[in-house]
């Protein structure tokens, strides 16, 4: 019976992980999701109300290989088989039994749940199951060992794939010859890999394509400018002068070419800092060409936050941009349009850039 049930944990659990491969031409809400995933651990466990005396008697080192998935951004399963050498106390003698758990697991992305599915560094998971085990000198008990445990773990992002934890249990354990029912406590730091590259193991900046996606803007932009100044050359050039009377040379004017201005905001601000530069050259612009009408766009990334706060940061936003144009670099209110998308748009690829104020002259 003990080795069915063995056996029957890594079917289930080989099932869970063909699941991502399965999924891939599937349409879903979150493509980082499902995937599957194989740790390996090392740790102890403690016993408070064990027979033998107080101190490292009462500690058993053990180890712990799994397998296991998230079959969605908030709930997953996986399989872990556990084995150490536990000391008892039997027939008032200590001996040590080397034991092995089956154990089946539910886990919860509390991060996912609370934040969103954003890419995050750190993710805290709820953990809570039941399992199996096995005891060589079993005849001295006539019942199966087996347990139930419930706690947490926090994992730490690497890359697309490795990731390290530590991970706190406590465990009822039953059918022990020590004690028929007591309580431990496991702690286990591991080392986590995951089969798929797609979920959100991302971590900080996409630098390329974000240089990638303005330096396509700026080229797009330049290009226009260059078409539109030799529009302008080639009229100048088509026009005569009404009389022959000798032209006085015009003052010769610095042409300023508008760019789309990019302000920046850290998490949750609204602050405008550092900014001086963008928005001179947006105000230089607008003297030079009085009919010039100026959008302010407020953003929030979708990745932190409600849509309800997120729409009211992207306001807030876009008001501090105008306000500082207006008062700082004289640009009239009625020369500007003010809006704000909250995270309903997002102008950029990655999450974080899009803590953006972006303004354009035109």
């Amino acid at each position: 019976m003990k080795n069915r049930f063995h056996v029957s944990m890594l079917a289930l659990l080989a099932g869970l992980l063909i699941m991502p491969a399965q999924a891939q031409s599937e349409k879903r809400l979150n493509d980082n999701y499902p995937y599957g995933f194989m740790s390996i651990a090392g740790g102890g466990l403690w016993t408070p109300n064990s027979s033998l005396p107080q101190g490292r008697n009462r500690f058993t080192p053990m180890g712990e290989v799994g397998i296991g998935g998230m079959v969605c951004p908030y709930f997953g399963l996986r399989f872990t088989m556990d084995a150490g050498a536990e000391k008892l106390l039997v027939d008032g003698e200590k001996t040590k039994e080397t034991y092995l758990y089956s154990n089946l697991d539910a886990m919860v992305d509390v991060t996912n749940f609370f934040y969103g599915t954003k890419p995050h560094l750190l993710h805290l998971y709820a953990v809570g199951g039941v399992g199996l085990g096995t005891l060589p000198n079993e005849s001295r008990t006539d019942k199966m060992p087996y347990n139930a445990r419930v706690g947490g773990q926090l994992e730490a992002r690497i890359n697309e794939h490795w990731g390290v934890y530590v991970e706190g249990l406590a465990v009822n354990r039953h059918n022990i010859v020590d004690a028929p029912k007591h309580w431990q406590a496991q702690t286990m730091l591991g080392i986590k890999y995951c089969f798929t590259g797609k979920q959100n193991y991302k971590m900080g900046l996409n630098a390329a394509s974000v240089a990638q996606e303005y330096y396509n803007a700026q080229n797009a932009m330049n290009a226009n400018a260059a078409e539109t100044a030799a529009r302008e050359k080639v009229v100048a050039k088509d026009v005569k002068p009404a009389t022959a009377e000798p032209k006085t040379p015009a003052a010769k004017v610095e042409q300023v070419v508008c760019q789309p201005v990019n302000i920046f905001f850290d998490l949750g601000k609204t602050q405008v800092v550092e900014a001086d530069t963008q928005l001179r050259n947006i105000a230089n612009y607008v003297k030079q060409h009085p009919n010039t009408k100026v959008y302010v766009t407020g953003y929030a990334d979708a990745g932190t936050g409600s849509h309800e706060v997120n729409l009211r940061v992207s306001q807030r936003r876009a008001e501090a941009v105008a306000k500082a144009l207006q008062q700082h670099y004289g640009i009239k209110a009625d020369a500007m349009k003010v809006n704000y998308k909250g995270d309903t748009e997002q102008p950029f690829a990655n999450n974080d850039d899009n803590r953006v104020v972006i303004v354009v002259a035109q």
